[in-house]
Parts: structure tokens; C-alpha cells; sequence
């Protein structure tokens, strides 16, 4: 499978198993503020009156679904980016993963009659997110090292190292005695230029 694919799957992967913890983490804390549930109440809050109507009279009764389902088609694009970026560049992965996990933390403390207690689902999320793609990461490594060592091993030489070895000092100039060399000494040229 190329890296790409195998680091979209390692962030859905990480942010299925995200989920999960956090349902379980809500209901262990006997708190309503699901993640995703409170992503989408507070887009449904934000979002203008007009397009609450559309979104009522094109979908109906189906209108909380479609919208669930657009939440996690965002959130699976946003996994996949995730484990793309945590293939190339591991740090920059995890932060990433935070940050999603945060936006639950953050949508969860905003809505009207919160809690402290409705955090705790979202950081549980973000710290399962983050430990999930960590370990995947250093389990099932990305990134190809370029194996410079088979290629060009280090023992050969470049074919113009044996015709001009870098290693020698090419004498350019004639070394004169030491006397002259003293009177043309680095220092004395540019103290005198």
C-alpha cells in the first residue's frame, strides 16, 4: 500500500478509535456532550436562520442525519489529512490530532448549560487520538529512509575522487621558504589591503 493510503488509514484508524472512547467516556461520566453531537449542535447554532430552513424544508425529518453525516465525512477527511501529516512529519501529526480532539473539548464547554464534567469526553478523545496515532506511527513506519548505504556505499569513492582526491591540498601556489611565507601570511595581506 502506498504511504499515503496507509497514513489515511492510520488516522481514521485513530480517530475511530477516538470516538469510541469518548462514547464510552461519556456515558462513564453520565454526560450528554458527546463529540460529535456537540460539534454539530453548536455548527446548527452558528449556522444562519435561512439556512436552517433550506435544511429543513430540502431534508425534513432527515435533517439531524444529514447533518451527522456531514460531520463525519468532515471528520474522516480531517483523520485521513491527520495520518498523512503524522507519516511525514510524526510531531506535527499528534498536534494535529490534538487540535481535533480539542475542537470537541472546546464546542462541548460552549454549549448553553455546560459543565466541566462535558470536557471530559472530548479529552478523552484527543488523548486516545493522539496515543492511538503515536502508536501506530512507530508500529507501522511511513516513510521510507532512502538507503544510501546500498546505493553508494560509503567505503567506495565518487569516480572523481580517485582522479581528484579532495582529501590532499592542491598546491596552487609554490611553497617558498619560510621566511616569504611569513611576509605573505593571511593576516598580513588583509591588515594591509
Amino acid at each position: 500500500m502506498h504511504t499515503t493510503g496507509r497514513g489515511a488509514l492510520t488516522g481514521i484508524l485513530a480517530a475511530g478509535a477516538a470516538l469510541g472512547a469518548a462514547h464510552l467516556a461519556a456515558a462513564a461520566v453520565g454526560s450528554t456532550a458527546d463529540p460529535v453531537l456537540s460539534v454539530g449542535g453548536t455548527a446548527v447554532d452558528a449556522a444562519p436562520t435561512p439556512v436552517k430552513e433550506f435544511a429543513i424544508r430540502a431534508f425534513g425529518a432527515h435533517d439531524k442525519l444529514i447533518l451527522l453525516v456531514g460531520i463525519g465525512v468532515v471528520l474522516a477527511v480531517l483523520a485521513a489529512a491527520v495520518g498523512v501529516l503524522a507519516g511525514h512529519r510524526r510531531r506535527a501529526g499528534l498536534v494535529a490530532a490534538a487540535a481535533v480532539g480539542g475542537v470537541g473539548v472546546v464546542t462541548a464547554l460552549i454549549r448553553p448549560a455546560a459543565s466541566t464534567r462535558d470536557a471530559v469526553p472530548g479529552l478523552v478523545a484527543a488523548a486516545i487520538a493522539v496515543a492511538t496515532l503515536r502508536a501506530l506511527t512507530r508500529r507501522w513506519p511511513l516513510t521510507r529512509r532512502w538507503p544510501l548505504t546500498r546505493r553508494w556505499p560509503l567505503t567506495r569513492r565518487w569516480p572523481l575522487t580517485r582522479r581528484w582526491p579532495l582529501t590532499r591540498r592542491w598546491p596552487l601556489i609554490r611553497r617558498q621558504d619560510s621566511a616569504e611565507s611569513n611576509s605573505l601570511s593571511r593576516r598580513r595581506f588583509l591588515v594591509t589591503a
